[in-house]
């Protein structure tokens, strides 16, 4: 039986195809459920905390009033009850500001390197608790710029180091800071084995809890990436029908089905 639901936030919880971004009270009511009846949801997301306070503000539902029971923020630190993670999210800190050290030294060659292909980022960032990032003008733009990025890695000998695309932006992060290796943190908090996680997302920024590695049921709604999709598949994982949260409850309703989540 699944006991723990992680879901994405952008394009997985929040659906975009309209002009405004759309939130479901179907979707958070179904979360509010499943966390009365004893399990846990969270949001695995690259946004700060603040930047989701907001969003569930503008969108009128109460911040941990029961749901989130945990977040994922910035894909690299875990936040649940009683700041019970603070030391692994010290550690993590202290890894990605070393790594974003190394990486200060590459920024200017590699944008010359982008220039130079054709492929100028529109911006880039850098900080201590966030690696480098380069966002681009389209998804297509972002995929073109991966194996340029992945060639400037190589030479750059930082083992330490992956890239993933997040729809239009290419960022580095380091291999045991990610979505996956967080949500396995939040598990093992709880109690809750890796077979008893449902993690759901859609871009290649959430492949880490998708693929297999750390043993969770997963899924990805109708608008995931393509790559994303296949992964899935490859995992005898759910798509669901559907944008976002429709596609979402579409997922869960399969789960469902199969005897693993209660409603």
């Amino acid at each position: 039986m699944i006991k723990l639901l992680a879901l994405d936030y952008d394009w997985t919880m929040l659906d975009y195809s309209a002009h405004k971004p759309a939130f479901s009270q179907d979707l958070l009511d179904y979360l509010t459920r499943f966390i009365a009846a004893g399990g846990i949801a969270g949001i695995v997301s690259g946004r700060t905390e603040e930047s989701l306070r907001h969003e569930a503000s503008a969108n009128g539902w109460d911040w941990e009033a029961p749901f989130p029971s945990f977040c994922v923020l910035q894909e690299a630190y875990a936040k649940v009850p009683q700041d019970a993670l603070a030391e692994l999210n010290l550690q993590n800190r202290r890894k990605i500001d070393a790594l974003s050290r190394q990486l200060s030294h590459f920024v200017d060659p590699w944008l010359t390197i982008f220039a130079e292909r054709g492929l100028p980022p529109q911006t880039w960032s850098l900080s201590s608790s966030y690696p480098l990032a380069f966002e681009f003008s389209s998804p297509a733009e972002a995929s073109k710029a991966w194996p340029v990025l992945e060639q400037c890695l190589a030479s750059a000998h930082l083992d330490a180091c992956r890239i993933h695309r997040n729809c239009h932006i290419l960022a580095l992060y380091h291999p045991a800071c990610c979505k996956g290796s967080l949500l396995k943190a939040v598990a093992e908090h709880y109690g809750i084995a890796p077979g008893e996680v449902l993690a759901i997302g859609d871009s290649l920024n959430d492949a880490t809890m998708l693929d297999g590695e750390y043993g969770f049921y997963c899924g990805a709604p109708e608008n995931a990436d393509p790559l994303i999709r296949s992964l899935v598949l490859s995992r005898g994982g759910k798509l669901g029908k559907g944008t976002a949260y429709t596609g979402v409850l579409d997922i869960y309703r399969q789960y469902r089905d199969e005897h693993l989540l209660p409603f």
